[in-house]
C-alpha cells in the first residue's frame, strides 16, 4: 500500500477506509477554518489517529454487527 495515495490493489477495504479518513479529516479542517477562532486542534497527529480509529471501528461494527453486540454485552 502506498501511504501517499491510499492505493492497495490487494485490499479494497483498506483503500476505502484510507479515503474515508482523508475525507473526514479534510471536512473537519474546512469546518474549523469557517468556525470561530476559538476552535483549534492542539495535537493534529493524535486527532487524525482518533479519526482513523473511529472509521475502522465503524467499519468492523458494520461488517459484523452480531459480533459487536456480543462483545459489548
Amino acid at each position: 500500500m502506498s501511504a501517499k495515495t491510499g492505493v492497495n490493489p490487494h485490499n479494497q477495504d483498506a483503500e476505502d477506509l484510507y479515503q474515508e479518513i482523508i475525507t473526514k479529516t479534510v471536512q473537519i479542517l474546512r469546518d474549523l477554518s469557517s468556525s470561530s477562532p476559538k476552535s483549534e486542534i492542539k495535537n493534529f497527529k493524535q486527532y487524525v489517529g482518533r479519526i482513523g480509529t473511529n472509521v475502522c471501528v465503524n467499519f468492523i461494527r458494520a461488517k459484523s454487527p452480531a459480533r459487536w453486540r456480543l462483545q459489548n454485552n
